[in-house]
């Protein structure tokens, strides 16, 4: 095990949590790991928290920096880790001490550039560690265009965030998460996936994700979750510069449902903000056209769309209620 593996970890307000998080990692029985906290102007003691743990583990650095965002501090951790491998954490989730070391293996064994674990879900404080039985002996192999069909199928979830993978640090030469902007995962783990010429993939759930209102990512509804839509505007231009049809037939259907559903957050949360809600209207009703001219979907999808596209309000949330 000489191979150097970098672990990131995003803090911001998490200070109940983080010794959680942290412990989780130096736990691991993969030892040859470069820590980096990167606190990110957290207003609590998750400042102090941080440096009584490096005084405790060599492995450890500290960065403390203005608020800037998880996007900056995910840029900053890639261009500072060492590692040969890179692993993503948030600083209220936890990962199972056999996290780093089986990912890297299937990394190993399959000649793989990601390897991709299952997650558990958690509540706070409350959460612990699952016992891990024989029931996800399966590992599956993909290609990186046999991949990309995971974020448009039932292994979405566990597919569309960066965190529960471990990545080969080439895959970032050219690949950085958008500053300023949420839904920064939707925006790179397709040109990640793209990027590797295998991903290995176990259902083990080996990371744990916190259910909890304070941390770098979760928050409730803001008008800059809008953002959304520039990530699957950039998606639908990626699937055509790939030549993947049937990839861009996908995305569409999913930018068209997040079009209406940010239409009706708009008309429930944000009801000043007229001009941005007509821009949406008109972008619904773009992406409507193109629907109905290109012939994408079935009779019954696009009399479905149909009626979203004349009614988004109404129908848009009977939609969205559905899922």
């Amino acid at each position: 095990m000489d191979t150097k593996i970098s672990v990131i970890v995003g803090i911001y307000k998490t200070e109940k949590l983080l010794s959680r998080c942290i412990e989780s990692i130096l736990d691991q029985t993969y030892r040859n790991l470069e820590i980096i906290l990167i606190e990110d102007g957290s207003p609590d003691r998750c400042g102090q928290i941080c440096e009584h743990y490096r005084s405790l583990d060599q492995r450890i650095k500290v960065v403390h920096k203005r608020n800037g965002g998880i996007s900056e501090v995910r840029n900053i951790g890639v261009e500072l880790a060492t590692g040969e491998y890179i692993a993503f954490v948030d600083s209220d989730d936890f990962i199972h001490n056999t996290y780093i070391e089986k990912l890297y293996m299937l990394c190993k064994k399959y000649n793989a550039q990601i390897a991709q674990c299952g997650f558990a879900k958690v509540t706070d404080t409350k959460g612990k560690p699952k016992m891990i039985d024989n029931s996800y002996e399966e590992i599956k192999i993909y290609s990186n265009k046999e991949m990309l069909y995971n974020l448009f199928n039932e292994n979405y979830v566990c597919s569309v965030v960066v965190w529960s993978k471990l990545y080969h640090k080439h895959i970032f030469r050219n690949i950085r998460f958008p500053v300023g902007r949420l839904h920064e995962d939707e925006a790179v783990i397709h040109k990640l996936f793209y990027e590797s010429n295998r991903i290995a993939v176990t259902r083990e759930p080996l990371y744990y994700y916190c259910i909890s209102g304070e941390s770098i990512t979760r928050s409730a509804y803001s008008p800059n979750k809008i953002d959304i839509i520039q990530a699957y505007e950039e998606r639908l231009v990626f699937f055509t510069d790939i030549a993947m049809p049937d990839l861009y037939r996908y995305t569409l259907y999913r930018y068209f449902y997040h079009l209406v559903s940010n239409y009706c957050l708009y008309q429930k949360h944000c009801k000043d903000l007229v001009p941005k809600r007509m821009e949406l209207r008109e972008k619904i009703r773009r992406t409507y056209d193109e629907i109905r001219k290109g012939r994408y979907f079935s009779t019954r999808a696009r009399i479905k769309m149909s009626m979203v596209h004349i009614f988004p309000g109404i129908y848009g949330r009977i939609w969205m209620n559905k899922g």
